[in-house]
């Protein structure tokens, strides 16, 4: 089957941030979520084609969340390339490359309080608003270097 992934496009895209590309990434299937009026272009094109697919299914198959974009930037990229075997997770024996990013800087920090604090809401919450400023450590094979 077709390999999907996510990485900024440095040619044309908006950034050559991976943050952002996964960003762009959620904020796209969530657009793809909206319901369908009759008189938009979007459903003319797609009325007469037998998918077999009801408009909730299609809704449900555009539900990407966070964390399917960073699997989509990580792993998924990985296999995409056909180097899933030594790069995209941390698992033993693979190459280390990676990034560590702050949680505790202002840009995500600002934000806190209220139920939003589990990991899971700080993980999603650096990937809605992390930038550069969040980069704590960069490592490739390996070793620091950053």
């Amino acid at each position: 089957g077709l390999r999907v992934a996510l990485a900024p496009d440095l040619a044309g895209g908006y950034s050559p941030s991976m943050l952002c590309a996964m960003r762009y990434a959620v904020l796209a299937s969530k657009t793809l979520q909206f319901r369908r009026h009759a008189a938009s272009t979007f459903f003319a094109a797609t009325k007469d084609k037998d998918d077999g697919m009801t408009e909730d299914a299609l809704r449900e198959a555009h539900d990407l969340t966070h964390f399917d974009a960073l699997h989509l930037a990580t792993q998924a990229g990985a296999d995409a390339v056909g180097r899933g075997s030594s790069l995209g997770s941390f698992d033993v024996g693979k190459q280390f490359d990676a990034v560590l990013l702050d949680a505790d800087a202002a840009n995500v920090r600002r934000f806190e309080g209220g139920t939003a604090e589990a990991p899971e809401d700080v993980l999603q919450k650096i990937l809605c608003l992390g930038d550069d400023r969040n980069v704590a450590r960069v490592y490739v094979n390996g070793g620091q270097v950053k």
